[in-house]
């Protein structure tokens, strides 16, 4: 289940503000590998609003494998937990879901492409490699 997913079901069933439903979606093992998480419930916890605290958790450095795009996306959830009403919320989601689909399609179709080729200049130049060596 993506995060997306995760903000849409507690946001459905829950109707909480954003901060406590990171708290919940935190717990689970899911999402353990997004380190921002915690630092963006620290920061709101220290007093920032939740918007803000979310924006500057993605600076982190561990996030710095993400594109522009991906971190804008992610960005923009922030912007959008908590800004209107219920459905609101869902449908932006939604979109933000569909981005987010996009990139992965785009970045596996790069991996494909691009993949054969690094790892033939990868055997081509052990290959050649070897034949130096020789």
């Amino acid at each position: 289940m993506s995060l997306i997913e995760l903000f849409k079901s507690q946001l459905a069933f829950t109707m909480a503000e954003p901060a406590e439903i990171l708290r919940e979606i935190e717990q689970k093992k899911t999402v353990k590998d997004l380190t921002f998480l915690p630092v963006c419930l620290s920061f709101h916890q220290n007093g920032m609003a939740f918007p803000a605290a979310w924006r500057e958790s993605l600076k982190d450095p561990a996030m710095d494998v993400l594109t522009e795009e991906e971190r804008q996306i992610l960005s923009d959830i922030g912007d959008v937990l908590g800004s209107t009403g219920l459905q609101g919320q869902l449908d932006q989601l939604h979109l933000l879901q569909i981005r987010l689909k996009n990139q992965l399609d785009a970045a596996s179709q790069h991996y494909a492409t691009s993949g054969k080729l690094y790892r033939s200049l990868g055997l081509m130049g052990g290959v050649l490699l070897v034949i130096l060596l020789w």
